[in-house]
């Protein structure tokens, strides 16, 4: 037996995995507009919040770049182009492992409203926050908090591979 045949046998994969699997990949979009960025709120589940730009796991049939599409658009009903790679963060999460790529976007159009996938997922809330309007928040990724929004547009920019953290969801 070859090593490719060892490490990739197509007949032994399946159509479609179910959740319960221990490893989980996930993508989100960092869309600026203005000198704001786009964020969703979640309940902390201690009286509490904390924002997160939005994103998600990645469906089956998905690249990075559709998920993200998808993810902004099902959270916020905002339309998105994926540019490029900004992080990737390894999250310990209670039931899994997760890799999440974070993209930086181009805002194409749309307003934030209220959808029934949002409200699934515990979302309470979705806005344009400049830098200023979230100095008491927690925001996720944490990035966002300690570099400045041009430079993720500057082609000089750095993938960042994150530390891992721990997660409560």
């Amino acid at each position: 037996m070859g090593f490719g045949t060892a490490c990739y046998n197509p007949g032994m994969l399946p159509s479609e995995p179910d959740d319960s699997l221990r490893h989980r990949i996930a993508a989100g979009g960092i869309i600026i507009k203005d000198g704001c960025i786009l964020l969703v709120r979640y309940p902390d589940g201690q009286g509490g919040s904390y924002m997160a730009a939005p994103g998600g796991k990645l469906e089956w049939s998905e690249n990075i770049t559709r998920a993200v599409v998808r993810e902004v658009w099902e959270e916020t009903r905002i339309r998105v182009e994926p540019l490029k790679v900004l992080a990737i963060e390894d999250l310990q999460c209670r039931h899994y492992k997760m890799s999440k790529t974070w993209m930086l976007c181009t805002y194409l159009g749309g307003d934030i409203a209220e959808t029934p996938e949002a409200q699934r997922e515990g979302i309470t809330a979705a806005g344009w926050f400049g830098r200023k309007q979230l100095a008491l928040e927690t925001v996720y990724p944490s990035f966002l908090l300690s570099h400045d929004w041009q430079e993720f547009s500057s082609p000089t920019w750095q993938v960042l591979v994150m530390d891992p953290r721990t997660a409560n969801f």
